[in-house]
């Protein structure tokens, strides 16, 4: 068992905890592309929109299913994860360097 899972376990919070910090890089990042205006900050509401909408629809079905309040959490973080991915070109201009890499896996960090 790897550390990540042992505290997990130890901790049932912190997939909740995580979400919530991950969540507002992706939230800050996509503040930023909407303030910026224009079609890309359009585009970034009306897909925001349409993801929140998606994910509600996926938890459902999670529950329906039977599943955990702790499996949704982790579909949610799946979610973000990919935002972040996405978003990470406009927060490597944020911080000045357009050539920064980020890590892409929580391996990686």
């Amino acid at each position: 068992m790897s550390l990540l899972e042992s505290a997990m376990s130890l901790y049932p919070w912190y997939s909740a905890m995580m979400l919530a910090v991950e969540a507002s890089t992706v939230i800050d990042q996509r503040l930023w592309k909407i303030a910026k205006g224009g079609a890309e900050g359009a585009a970034e509401s009306h897909l925001m929109v349409q993801e929140k909408i998606n994910a509600l629809f996926q938890a459902g079905s999670v529950l329906l299913a039977g599943g955990s309040s702790s499996q949704i959490i982790d579909m949610y973080r799946k979610h973000v994860a990919a935002n972040a991915l996405r978003l990470q070109p406009l927060l490597a201009k944020q911080i000045n360097k357009p050539d920064a890499t980020f890590p892409r896996r929580a391996d990686e960090f």
